[in-house]
């Protein structure tokens, strides 16, 4: 999974549902795929699950609308990160996250 760093800081990501992000701000080797799965490292050192809504070829780049999932704590950004195959257990618990923030955005879309 692919780590974006972003200019924004965790608050104003805050209750945002999505986030613009062009190619040639980030870091990437590649570019990125539709329904693509992403961790967000924001401005003020935290992390955040996303997943890529939309790319848009522009003239001389790339943008990804993202759209913006839960805070992750440190621990879970890292093994998503690392590429390392996680046992059922722990694969669980992302599971779980990712529902959980899930929800959480039907709940504020209702």
């Amino acid at each position: 999974m692919e780590r974006i760093e972003v200019h924004t800081r965790s608050e104003e990501l805050r209750g945002r549902s999505y986030l613009t992000v062009r190619h040639s701000e980030t870091t990437l080797a590649r570019g990125l795929e539709a329904a693509e799965r992403v961790v967000l490292h924001d401005a003020d050192g935290g992390y955040r699950s996303a997943s890529v809504e939309e790319v848009e070829v522009t003239t001389g780049d790339v943008e990804y609308l993202l759209r913006l999932g839960v805070v992750l704590p440190d621990d879970l950004a890292a093994e998503r990160i690392s590429g390392v195959e996680l046992t059922r257990d722990r694969q669980g618990i992302h599971d779980v996250v990712d529902l959980i923030g899930e929800l959480r955005r039907l709940v504020v879309a209702v």
